[in-house]
């Protein structure tokens, strides 16, 4: 969880050879309160379902302990989608030996403002959650050869890292009255859904702690 800027040598250390290929370090910022707190609380429902150890670390360069997966807000000018709230809300890179493998990139919440609505059940704790999915290795449903993309389970009730929620056939908007106007409100899932886990699981074993 990254609290520092992108003036931090340890931060972009990692970075330094990577000309070209992933220089969000250079330009990354801190994480918010809020967006600490939503992402330990995101983490520990990863942590409840599959067979890894989600483990919070202070990095410590001279001892070479660093963090496999690591969280930093990022100017959206590495996002695409123009500089509104619409567009690429975040990304991360899929676990692998480069050095910013698993890395996690939010971009910046004062701009794509739905990234500051950390509830459980707000879009922006269901992208943490989606993108730390990523960063363990998930993809989309839709993705892929093999995919399920247009089917009725293509989802977020049965996958965090599903685009379909807004398909006709989903039931994740609601309808709300506000006043005597009625309009739609998305609910987001507040941990990884039953494909996730089971996925997770394919891919790092299985717990029997957790129901």
């Amino acid at each position: 969880l990254y609290t520092g800027d992108g003036t931090d040598s340890h931060f972009q250390y990692d970075y330094s050879t990577y000309s070209g290929l992933s220089r969000e370090a250079e330009d990354a910022f801190a994480l918010t309160s809020e967006q600490i707190t939503a992402s330990r609380l995101m983490a520990q429902g990863w942590d409840a379902v599959a067979g890894f150890s989600i483990e919070e670390i202070t990095e410590n360069y001279s001892t070479g302990e660093v963090g496999e997966i690591r969280i930093a807000n990022a100017p959206v000018s590495y996002m695409g989608g123009g500089t509104g709230p619409g567009g690429v809300q975040a990304y991360a890179r899929g676990p692998g030996t480069a050095n910013f493998s698993g890395d996690i990139w939010i971009g910046d919440p004062a701009i794509r403002t739905f990234n500051a609505l950390l509830n459980p059940g707000e879009i922006g704790y269901d992208t943490l959650a989606h993108e730390f999915g990523h960063s363990i290795g998930l993809k989309h449903p839709q993705d892929g050869a093999k995919n399920i993309a247009g089917a009725s389970d293509d989802t977020n009730r049965y996958s965090i890292m599903s685009y379909g929620q807004n398909e006709i056939y989903d039931r994740n908007l609601v309808m709300v009255d506000t006043g005597g106007v009625i309009s739609s409100k998305r609910i987001a899932p507040e941990t990884p859904m039953v494909y996730d886990i089971d996925a997770a699981q394919y891919l790092y074993g299985t717990v029997s702690d957790t129901n």
